[in-house]
């Protein structure tokens, strides 16, 4: 192909569509404007053109045999947009923020009662006005989350030369899963990364012919022995009430393990495997005195529950440094052990534990990961007296991470960094924490004094307008409407005042 074209067309209903040589786009998917879009939209734009860019090999050269076999295509997209970005724009950090973006969005919805199987064959039955409802999160996330696990236990070598095979070997025809699980399996028994004795088909049927995941419970049962067992996550029943479950509900599943003396975030073959047939594993050899992580950097598709006593010693490692413990492993222990509280596995004492730290974290899915939970519980408690211990609990966590990355954005800032700041501080005004309000209030004064240059960084705008409306008095709201009378009735600026007046407390403010 000599040339590849991108069209924006307005009102696309499918957001964006791979073509060959020609790839389609909603407008708002497609333009970035230099200093009038933020950082978030041209993170978002950015990974929309690579996914559709990685289409023209997944999906184009190859494309799937049936559409029952459309995770393949998008599932590789899906994971090869966020190495594209990573490569491309690093300051975006994709490779962490898929975490959340990817895996953790997966996760939700598959332990819900609306997923289905990766591949489910009856698919070939229905009619064509069906087959829309296959482009959902367990076709692209799930099956991207599945393909970083394939890299997890086959290597990202391995895994890469597999997908080089697959593309040549099937280039210009249909492909389905069996396929390309061959062609990975050869390409694993060669490179020594894949026992002869085990085939990629076997360990990922587990996981593609059936919804759900599972849930990896891990118990100290001697200085050197830990007890491991498997089950399906059902939401809201413990252990499954101790029903024994078919074994067609289990998965082979691939533990890398990470340890207070060996700390290796990278190296995420298998320690160990969990055969489809076995609930119960014992395993010799850990020092249970020490910190454990299974599931080392959350390359696995699962979640894991330890016991109090091995839930503690991570507990520890992650209020002295947390740095130690990978970025995605932090996000992911937060994701889980909040998901096992919201589903009453455990008690939210024990779900706080996990928040102690994070006056000290930096990283940017870690918090994208908290906000996510914490947002449907300051929506509850907003209006209530539970709301002052919530603000005295977090704001203060909040405030201390914003200063550990600079409250104020300079010129040179970008990507992730620019994120998480607009983030972090959106939530420390929401909970009015006086050193929020104060810097907004200032940065809206100066705007008003020369409103001819806004001053105010274009990713904290919707920040500080509704923070300075909310905490205003009625000549800051006067100020506020005479700024929005006299700017253009598409600026950007516009848009975000208009929704900003929302924000104000005082109905007196608000014009008949």
């Amino acid at each position: 192909m000599d040339k590849m074209d991108s069209v924006a067309i307005p009102a696309f209903w499918f957001g964006a569509m791979e073509n060959w040589g020609l790839n389609i786009y909603r407008e708002n998917n497609l333009m970035y404007f230099n200093q009038l879009s933020t950082e978030a939209e041209r993170e978002s734009t950015t990974l929309v053109l690579a996914h559709e860019l990685c289409h023209q090999w997944f999906g184009n050269l190859v494309t799937a045999e049936f559409w029952d076999q459309i995770w393949v295509n998008e599932g590789l997209a899906t994971y090869f947009e966020y190495i594209a970005v990573a490569e491309v724009v690093p300051e975006f950090h994709t490779l962490t923020l898929r975490q959340h973006k990817v895996f953790q969005v997966a996760m939700a919805f598959d332990a819900s009662e609306a997923s289905h199987p990766l591949i489910n064959y009856a698919e070939r039955k229905h009619k064509y006005d069906k087959l829309m409802e296959v482009f959902d999160r367990i076709t692209y996330r799930k099956g991207a989350s599945l393909i970083r696990m394939m890299e997890g236990f086959l290597t990202l070598r391995t895994l890469k030369n597999g997908l080089k095979n697959f593309l040549k070997k099937k280039s210009y025809e249909g492909a389905n899963q069996n396929e390309l699980f061959q062609i990975l399996t050869e390409e694993g028994h060669q490179d020594g990364t894949l026992p002869l004795n085990r085939t990629v088909k076997e360990v990922m049927d587990t996981w593609s012919l059936q919804s759900g995941f599972p849930l990896v419970s891990v118990t100290k049962s001697s200085k050197s022995r830990i007890h491991v067992t498997q089950e399906r996550f059902v939401k809201d029943v413990k252990y499954s009430n101790g029903s024994i479950l078919d074994p067609h509900d289990l998965w082979t599943i691939p533990v890398a393990v990470a340890t207070a003396d060996n700390p290796d975030f990278d190296d995420l073959t298998p320690d160990f495997w969990i055969e489809k047939d076995v609930r119960f594993k014992s395993i010799e050899g850990y020092d249970t005195t020490k910190w454990i992580l299974f599931n080392a950097d959350a390359a696995g598709y699962y979640r894991v529950l330890y016991d109090d006593t091995l839930l503690n010693l991570l507990l520890d490692q992650l209020n002295n440094d947390p740095t130690v413990i990978s970025v995605v492993s932090r996000s992911q222990l937060i994701d889980d052990y909040f998901t096992f509280w919201v589903h009453k596995f455990i008690q939210v004492e024990d779900t706080l534990q996990l928040t102690k730290y994070l006056g000290h974290e930096t990283e940017a899915v870690v918090w994208t990961t908290v906000f996510s939970h914490l947002r449907p519980i300051l929506n509850k408690v907003s209006d209530t007296l539970t709301f002052n211990a919530f603000r005295s609990y977090l704001a203060p966590k909040l405030i201390q991470a914003l200063t550990l990355i600079g409250f104020e954005q300079l010129p040179h800032h970008n990507g992730t960094n620019v994120i998480l700041r607009s983030e972090l501080l959106d939530w420390a005004c929401s909970l009015q924490h006086a050193r929020c309000l104060t810097y907004a209030s200032k940065l809206f004064s100066e705007w008003h004094a020369s409103p001819g240059m806004n001053p105010i960084p274009v990713d904290i705008r919707s920040v500080v307008y509704c923070a300075a409306l909310a905490n205003g008095d009625a000549d800051t709201f006067a100020a506020a409407l005479t700024m929005y009378k006299s700017l253009s009735t598409s600026g950007i600026d516009k848009s975000l005042l208009f929704v900003a007046f929302g924000c104000a407390n005082d109905a007196n403010f608000i014009i008949p």
